[in-house]
């Protein structure tokens, strides 16, 4: 819906906060970012949302959604390895 619906999505400020909550959400759950997971390569998940990122029609809302689903990566990447690293001490 986020990618279908650009101008509307657009124009709502409160869009991007709720894609973010949704991003985040999804990424927390059960194997969208798995522990044995090698931090240095790009998750099969978020793969496929860069794939359908990529291939909308919508460019401004596709790069909307990936600047947010970086972000929302980048957390979920920190948060990962600050788990990894005091496991280890």
């Amino acid at each position: 819906m986020w990618l279908s619906r650009e101008r509307a999505v657009l124009r709502d400020p409160e869009a991007v906060s709720r894609l973010r909550a949704l991003l985040t959400e999804l990424s927390c759950m059960r194997g969208a970012v798995e522990e044995s997971w090698d931090l240095q390569t790009v998750s099969p998940w978020w793969q496929q949302v860069r794939t359908v990122c990529s291939q909308s029609e919508n460019s401004g809302a596709a790069l909307l959604a990936g600047l947010v689903g970086q972000s929302v990566a980048k957390k979920c990447i920190n948060s990962l390895a600050q788990k990894k690293v005091s496991l280890q001490l």
